[in-house]
């Protein structure tokens, strides 16, 4: 790819991420054990949250296709990285969170995301109006990552809707795209729009991919107020 085409779309970016530099996330995975103490355990950790005064936003999916059917995602996005050293009262979060959801659910990981902003347009307003979400993970070669990071550059400027590539930080090796949709009629062009990408790469740079859908949980979820 010609270099100076690169640094114009680079510079032509203009998403929510790229002008405030908020392009930390970090996303939580549960396996439910019993899905209702689970549940009922979350919300009282949330009300937890709302009476510390947390500054932060959660949001919750619940998996509802795929190989981790029944997973239940949690994440905290457009922050900014020095934000995950300033966790409100980390201690005491712990310590509800061992009270009120540990007993009902395993952790299957925790990751810590950058969101690219040249190949994101995706605001707080596309995760909360959107009640599906299509989560695409791709496994890449060791060393494809510079190649598939240009070859989604042309895939993802051709996307009229919200949109998120996320590079893994700390605790995954897999890139994640996400994809909102508003109703089921939606899905086949997000699955298009994952095909292309994929496409898109060198021979054998993608190892592995991952197609989940999931329902967003505003009863899970939790907003400053």
């Amino acid at each position: 790819m010609n270099r100076c085409y690169l640094a114009a779309v680079l510079l032509l970016a203009t998403t929510a991420f790229s002008q405030v530099r908020e392009n930390a996330a970090r996303f939580v995975t549960w396996q439910p054990m019993d899905v209702s103490a689970f549940e009922d355990g979350y919300k009282r950790h949330l009300a937890w949250h709302r009476s510390a005064s947390d500054p932060w936003t959660w949001y919750g999916w619940t998996i509802i296709s795929g190989d981790r059917y029944g997973a239940f995602i949690d994440a905290t996005m457009f922050h900014q990285w020095p934000d995950f050293d300033n966790a409100v009262k980390p201690a005491e979060d712990a310590a509800d969170n061992a009270i009120n959801v540990l007993p009902h659910a395993q952790i299957h990981s925790v990751v810590s995301y950058e969101v690219m902003s040249p190949l994101t347009v995706f605001r707080p307003q596309d995760i909360e109006s959107y009640p599906l979400m299509s989560f695409f993970t791709l496994r890449l070669r060791p060393g494809a990552e510079s190649a598939f990071e240009h070859a989604a550059i042309g895939v993802m400027r051709s996307i009229g809707g919200p949109h998120a590539i996320l590079r893994p930080v700390t605790g995954a090796t897999d890139y994640l795209l996400l994809l909102p949709a508003r109703n089921s009629i939606d899905l086949p062009e997000n699955a298009e729009i994952f095909r292309r990408l994929v496409a898109a790469m060198p021979q054998d740079a993608v190892i592995d991919t991952r197609l989940e859908l999931a329902r967003f949980r505003r009863d899970m979820s939790y907003w400053p107020r």
